[in-house]
């Protein structure tokens, strides 16, 4: 687009087809920094056409809402896995996620801003982080790692150097290897992922997770490669490497096979089946032992009790196969177990369970776990007199305690249609899991405790702000009325009845708007302009007409629908009636004018052509008056309350005007009101 925004050209990617552009920011020399599927671009037009090009692929495949480049031309981005800092001369990445302090993983696009003092604020979901890149002294991180240890076999045979290949007999293969980084900042950013050499095809991701266990690999060479990192995206390496071999069975040893040989068909088939029979039960281990790493991982980055609870059902069908599981919680006070998540036929809805129901404690066989703290498994539940039906019989049931610290949470039930389904490793995997649950759910409830007296605190601190500002205006309005009821006193002293009595009329008027207006927190522009005319008037009758006035609004000004705070303008226009137009000889004149300069800010001039501020304080030393400007000051204190309440920019500045001759010529005020909602 040019300048006026009219259409030039539409731009072209270098060899890849066109892509969604999800965030952008504009460089110097007309240039565009955005992001897209396939990283990070710039653009520029140049030669009558746009030029595009790839500024780096570190954020190739990653989802960037905002980005920003400051003025060391280092960027800064926000992703589904926190904030990310790029130097392009260092070529150096780090990311900064919940363990940092970021909030929680939904950021808005193009959701950024810098304020006056270099601030860099990016907005979420979940709230604002903001820092001062100028300032900002990126982490000096490096990584160490390495393979410190590994346990070998049955027998537990420790291994602590790993330049040697190990050979590991078939039949004891089982291992578990341990690895470490010595990172002290913070070791909750650091995670793994391992790739076994001849059997992965891509690398495992294991998290915080610093241990990974094998018992049922087939026969081969492997080597185990484990790498480290900061922010997902760049690894780092091991330092070694552990190699070994797992030696072949002796049922497929040559001399063994030339025994089959000679041997009767039969025996050949038989053996085969039972050998393909023992690779599928070495199968179905490893994929145990893959949905425990994998539940592992799911239950550490969810942050919620109902996200865990939810995320544990899903998964126990979708990984273990099992037809239907509920998740109870336990309410220690009424001492009834209730559902709090599902999934398989008592959750068609995602998020919803289907009637749920209560069980109290010690009744059936989930009261019954939940009051022992001890698992339970059902082989078949026709034969179980303490079996509950819920939503429809099954005939196999596996209920495992959440505990912690000796204290049962809730219960994880699993039911299948099929009699004699659970066996002893699905008891294993769930009590894993319930573990991994427990603790999880420990912490998640600790977070909700901190965010919920922090909400407590806010609120509170807000409404101390409003009993201080209902403070001030209620001083506000007793001064107001004395300074009415001088002057009516003043007219009864001289016995002009029918001034005192067009002066009462008003004044009653005044009062009853002061009234209707005192416990509000705002009025309407109209109320409060009404007030002020019904003041200015009384005082011109008081003064004998000694000056006029006039009040003028800006274009877009709607005073039935602004709200401000009462009698916010009022001792502005007292101040420049009695120290300004009282003391001028001729005939003096108030010029109010209101304007509106953003969506939240009103302006007010007050402009009076009287003797001047220096003059009326000349005058003022001269008068046995103390009179000070009281309502004046408590409007200030109402403006710095409003600012730091609703963080707005409410001010009064006033000048003194001056004629060509250099003699006084009056004041003038500018204040700046905080428009309510």
């Amino acid at each position: 687009l040019d300048s006026n925004y009219n259409y030039l050209q539409k731009a072209a990617f270098p060899d890849t087809p066109a892509q969604l552009v999800t965030s952008s920011f504009i460089l110097p020399n007309c240039r565009l920094l955005f992001s897209c599927e396939q990283g990070l671009y710039t653009a520029r037009y140049e030669g009558g056409k746009i030029v595009v090009e790839k500024k780096t692929n570190v954020f190739d495949h990653i989802n960037l809402y905002t980005i920003y480049q400051d003025a060391h031309d280092v960027i800064w981005a926000s992703s589904q896995h926190g904030i990310y800092r790029y130097d392009p001369a260092t070529f150096k990445l780090n990311l900064f996620d919940y363990s940092d302090n970021v909030q929680g993983y939904g950021f808005n696009g193009n959701s950024w801003f810098r304020d006056k003092q270099g601030t860099l604020y990016f907005g979420g979901v979940n709230g604002i982080n903001y820092w001062n890149p100028d300032t900002f002294a990126p982490p000096s991180d490096s990584l160490q790692v390495y393979i410190s240890q590994a346990s070998l076999g049955n027998e537990d045979s420790m291994v602590y150097t790993f330049e040697n290949q190990y050979s590991l007999p078939y039949s004891d293969r089982s291992m578990e290897v341990e690895f470490a980084v010595a990172y002290f900042n913070n070791p909750e950013k650091v995670t793994y992922r391992y790739q076994l050499e001849n059997f992965d095809k891509d690398w495992k991701y294991l998290g915080n997770n610093n241990v990974v266990r094998f018992t049922s690999l087939p026969p081969g060479k492997y080597a185990l490669k484990v790498q480290a990192s900061l922010n997902r995206v760049n690894w780092i390496d091991a330092k070694n490497t552990f190699s070994f071999h797992i030696k072949s069975p002796y049922l497929t040893t040559w001399w063994f096979i030339s025994l089959l040989v000679v041997a009767a068909g039969t025996t050949i088939w038989l053996i085969v089946r039972n050998r393909n029979k023992k690779i599928q039960e070495q199968q179905e281990e490893l994929e145990t032992e893959q949905a425990i790493n994998y539940f592992a991982a799911s239950i550490y980055e969810t942050n919620s009790v109902k996200a865990i609870l939810w995320d544990v059902a899903k998964n126990c069908i979708g990984r273990l196969h099992f037809e239907d599981c509920v998740i109870y919680l336990l309410d220690h006070e009424r001492k009834v177990l209730i559902q709090r998540a599902a999934h398989g036929p008592k959750s068609p809805v995602s998020y919803q369970i289907k009637e749920p129901m209560e069980i109290p404690l010690g009744k059936g066989i989930t009261g019954a776990v939940a009051a022992t703290g001890r698992a339970e498994l059902i082989p078949d539940t026709t034969k179980e007199p303490r079996y509950i039906v819920d939503d429809e019989r099954r005939y196999s049931e596996i209920a495992v305690p959440i505990i912690s610290n000796g204290r049962v949470l809730g219960v994880i039930d699993c039911e299948h249609s099929k009699k004699g389904f659970f066996t002893q490793k699905h008891l294993s995997i769930l009590t894993t899991i319930a573990s991994l649950c427990a603790n999880k759910i420990v912490k998640a409830k600790a977070e909700a405790e901190r965010a919920k007296a922090e909400a407590i605190l806010m609120d509170t601190q807000q409404k101390m702000a409003d009993v201080e500002m209902q403070a001030l205006r209620a001083q506000m309005n007793p001064h107001f009325i004395f300074n009415c009821l001088n002057s009516i006193n003043r007219y009864i002293v001289k016995s002009d009845q029918a001034t005192a009595s067009l002066y009462l009329t008003r004044f009653a008027k005044l009062i009853r708007l002061i009234l209707d207006n005192s416990n509000s927190k705002s009025v309407t522009l109209s109320n409060e302009l009404e007030a002020l005319r019904l003041y200015i008037e009384m005082e011109s009758i008081r003064f004998e007409k000694k000056f006029s006035y006039k009040i003028t609004m800006g274009e877009g000004v709607q005073p039935d629908s602004i709200y401000v705070p009462p009698l916010i303008i009022q001792p502005y226009v007292e101040n420049a009636i009695w120290h300004g137009l009282l003391h001028k000889e001729s005939a003096g004149h108030l010029d109010i004018h209101i304007s509106r300069r953003t969506q939240s800010l009103l302006e007010c001039v007050i402009e009076d052509n009287g003797v001047g501020r220096a003059k009326a304080k000349e005058l003022k030393s001269k008068s046995a008056s103390t009179k000070k400007s009281l309502g004046m000051k408590l409007t200030e204190d109402r403006l710095a309350l409003l600012n730091k309440q609703i963080q707005t920019e409410g001010s009064v500045e006033v000048n003194d005007l001056m004629a060509n001759d250099g003699e006084a010529a009056g004041t003038k005020v500018i204040l700046k009101i905080p428009i309510d909602g």
